[in-house]
Parts: structure tokens; C-alpha cells; sequence
């Protein structure tokens, strides 16, 4: 999506979530995309939403502008579809492997497979697919400014504080 940004994607698993109670069969409006695009979104630092690149990703139905996503399967290693490329971050199943409350577990991906199925990283990091009804980890990633720096020490709650940078002042 160009040159100068960074995408950030969560260490682990914020919480379980459905990908589409609904059953949808796309990634675009889904209850995990309402909710990365606007529980989540609403999470973070007024600072963090203020400096985050929209930025364009595969859908089903084409390309969509998004502040907060999901990974699909090429950008973690699984190319089960053609919804983006390899992050150099995803080598093997073990970068893939995300927790929730200590323990390993299964987390969505936002490209579908045919009629209400949708990819997800196995708690072993693989990964497969499963009906969109399900309740599975939500890792949402966004991007920033790659001049933008963060705290080496992190908060009581895990998260970094952003501090001075081009973009921004001390926090």
C-alpha cells in the first residue's frame, strides 16, 4: 500500500469473536470487519487512531479501504486465496501460533472459501477453514507511519505509548 508505513498486527489474540453471525460469505461488512472498524478502532489511543494509514485490501469482491483488518491466508503464508501477499513476519506455522488467556488457540483470516467458510490459523498454526458462524481469536492489524516510534517499555495492560516522532508529540 506504499512506501513509509508499517503495518502492525496484534502480538496475540485480543478475544474471541464471530466472523459473521449472519453468515455471510465475504469479509466486507462482516460482524469481525463492523467490529475491527469500530469496537477495536475505538480502542485504541486517540493518539494511535489519529496517525493510522487507510489503506486498501483484498476482499471478496474486490478491493476495500479499511483503517483496522484481518490477515488473509497469502499475508500469513497460506496462499489459500489471492487476498494479499506474504508479511516477511510469517515464516512458519510457529509465527503464526497466537494466544488467548495462555493457551494456543484458533484465529480468523478474512478470506472465504466458497459459501459461508472462512480460513482461520489452527492453535498449531496451521490453517484451514470452518463455517463463518463460528466464534474464533480476532488479531486486527492496522497501519501507521514507519517513522513513528513507541515506547520500549510496555503499559500495565501490554500495549506501547507512542512517543515523539515526526508525526506526533510526546505522549
Amino acid at each position: 500500500n506504499g512506501a513509509g508505513i508499517d503495518i502492525v498486527t496484534r502480538e496475540q489474540i485480543h478475544s474471541r469473536q464471530y466472523f459473521d453471525q449472519g453468515g455471510a460469505m465475504n469479509y466486507e461488512g462482516s460482524t469481525l470487519d463492523s467490529w475491527n472498524n469500530g469496537t477495536y478502532y475505538n480502542l485504541l489511543d486517540a493518539d494511535v487512531r489519529s496517525q493510522i494509514v487507510q489503506v486498501t485490501v483484498r476482499g471478496f469482491y474486490g478491493n476495500i479501504v479499511r483503517n483496522v483488518f484481518t490477515l488473509s491466508s497469502p499475508e500469513v503464508g497460506q496462499a489459500q486465496s489471492s487476498a494479499g501477499s506474504l508479511l516477511p513476519y510469517f515464516t512458519d506455522n510457529t509465527t503464526r501460533i497466537a494466544y488467548l488467556n495462555g493457551g494456543a488457540s484458533d484465529w480468523w483470516l478474512r478470506d472465504t472459501y466458497g459459501y459461508n467458510r472462512v480460513f482461520y490459523v489452527t492453535s498449531s498454526g496451521g490453517v484451514s477453514w470452518v463455517l463463518s458462524q463460528n466464534q474464533f481469536g480476532a488479531r486486527p492489524s492496522f497501519c501507521l507511519p514507519a517513522a513513528m516510534l513507541f515506547s520500549g517499555s510496555p503499559n500495565a495492560d501490554g500495549s506501547y505509548s507512542p512517543v515523539g516522532s515526526p508525526y506526533m508529540d510526546s505522549v
